[in-house]
């Protein structure tokens, strides 16, 4: 654990830039390559993870939506290609089998951290560990500080209002969910004003995953690595209380 902490406190999280390059590759040349190993007799959860593995496209438009697999050249999220991987089937795995590989827990089903690594490779393995402190951790942490904060209000008869809730994220970042969400939109990593920003009227999940993101980059800049860590602790226990019950209700039913 400590060895991840000295990793996101060093300037350098990007992914090698030859690991995703948008110029020269599209979609269809990687699914025309998944079908042809599906009609081979491949397993179909070996073609997916070897898909993700020569993968080089960041992000793409998908229908309306904005799908992000790289965020800001950092965090890989493998759920998300994965799941648009399986979704370019002509024929598609029973859909228990494919919430069992995609969701049962943070890695594939049945696979360990290390096979799971030397199937996706390293690069994009540490960028998923990106992924997972600064979106999957990081959500975990607001939600555990919004937990606490609850308990606080009903302790104490407190209406719970809109401006309250804002506390929480005042308390985390140093700011209200509004000013943070405008800094976000208006404003680079350097904090000069981007002009090709705006405030969007809708978001979708990759667009908030971002943000969450940013919001960890954030708070790493801005806390000492005591509390930096102790946050991080905390949420990880959190998580996995939730995974844990989440496996007695699959058991159950």
């Amino acid at each position: 654990m400590d060895d991840i902490f000295e990793e996101f406190l060093k300037n350098d999280r990007k992914i090698y830039h030859d690991e995703f390059l948008k110029e020269n590759y599209s979609t269809d040349s990687y699914f025309e390559l998944v079908e042809k190993s599906l009609k081979d007799g491949l397993d179909w959860r070996e073609v997916v993870l070897g898909t993700i593995k020569i993968w080089k496209i960041p992000e793409e438009k998908f229908g309306n939506q904005k799908l992000i697999y790289l965020i800001s050249g950092e965090a890989f999220n493998w759920i998300r290609l994965a799941t648009r991987i399986i979704s370019s089937f002509n024929i598609q795995p029973p859909r228990e089998q494919i919430n069992d590989f995609l969701f049962k827990g943070f890695l594939p089903c049945g696979f360990s951290e290390n096979k799971f690594k030397s199937k996706i490779g390293d690069v994009k393995f540490r960028g998923w560990q990106n992924y997972f402190y600064g979106v999957i951790v990081e959500e975990s942490v607001i939600e555990l500080s919004k937990l606490k904060f609850m308990k606080k209000v009903f302790s104490s008869g407190i209406d719970i209002s809109e401006k309250i809730l804002d506390e929480i994220y005042k308390e985390i970042y140093g700011d209200i969910f509004e000013v943070l969400w405008e800094k976000f939109n208006f404003y680079d990593q350097k904090g000069n004003r981007n002009k090709k920003y705006y405030l969007p009227k809708t978001t979708g999940q990759s667009q908030i995953d971002e943000f969450t993101y940013w919001l960890f980059k954030n708070r790493l800049m801005n806390s000492t690595p005591e509390v930096f860590a102790s946050r991080v602790n905390e949420a990880l226990k959190y998580l996995d209380n939730v995974k844990m019950n989440n496996m007695m209700r699959i058991s159950i039913n």
